[in-house]
């Protein structure tokens, strides 16, 4: 229940909450002299008066400040929005099978090699086709020779053919003028050769590996 102070100065209770009173007050700048001031005062506790509250001024927005005393700055856009991040990743391939190029070996599928014995190029092999294999240094040539041996000639120096009715190879002699040995002696017209059967050229050494012949041909596979 809130008290106030009577004329007399002593404390008592107001039972209405409100106390409206004529009270007076010492005017301390006028030298103690008194005068009579009516109006409603606050109620009183504990003996004293309760100030009243300090009205806020100026603008009603409030800054909020950080534990540390600073202003609380505005957050940021996150770079990362939560969304989940692509990562790529590398799959097979989705080629179809009729996209991709026949290989040119299919239409002209190898009968055996030559292989490069000693001299420029050596350990480098070729594939022999179907029909007349021609060799040289020319990019013309089915079987290009040009590593630097000088006296292969560039235009046909000879050539290996393939004879696929009655399974067998031969070596003839090209249109140059540097002859072909084969196991020692000149081509000079066409001779049968068998599988690794020794060919010179030069100062190149060649070794002939068949694949088809008596016992197998791609004819037999069709």
């Amino acid at each position: 229940m809130p008290v106030f102070r009577d004329e007399n100065g002593n404390i008592v209770e107001s039972p209405a909450g409100e106390v409206r009173r004529k009270s007076t007050a010492v005017n301390r700048g006028t030298g103690g002299k008194t005068r009579a001031v009516s109006g409603n005062l606050p109620p009183v506790h504990g003996g004293e008066t309760s100030k009243p509250s300090k009205a806020s001024t100026g603008s009603d927005k409030t800054q909020k400040y950080s534990p540390s005393g600073g202003a609380t700055p505005k957050p940021t856009a996150s770079s990362d929005s939560g969304s989940p991040k692509t990562r790529l990743v590398k799959g097979t391939s989705t080629t179809k099978p009729e996209d991709v190029s026949p290989s040119p070996s299919a239409d002209d599928p190898v009968v055996g090699w030559v292989v490069i014995k000693s001299g420029a190029g050596q350990g480098g092999s070729f594939e022999i086709g179907y029909g007349s294999n021609d060799i040289g240094r020319s990019s013309e040539s089915r079987i290009k020779l040009d590593f630097g041996d000088k006296s292969i000639s560039r235009s046909t120096h000879c050539s290996i053919v393939y004879d696929p009715k009655g399974r067998t190879f031969y070596i003839q002699p090209g249109t140059g003028k540097n002859l072909t040995y084969l196991k020692g002696s000149p081509v000079l017209s066409s001779e049968k050769i068998t599988s690794h059967d020794e060919i010179s050229l030069g100062n190149t050494e060649l070794i002939f590996v068949s694949l088809c012949g008596e016992s197998f041909d791609w004819q037999d596979e069709e």
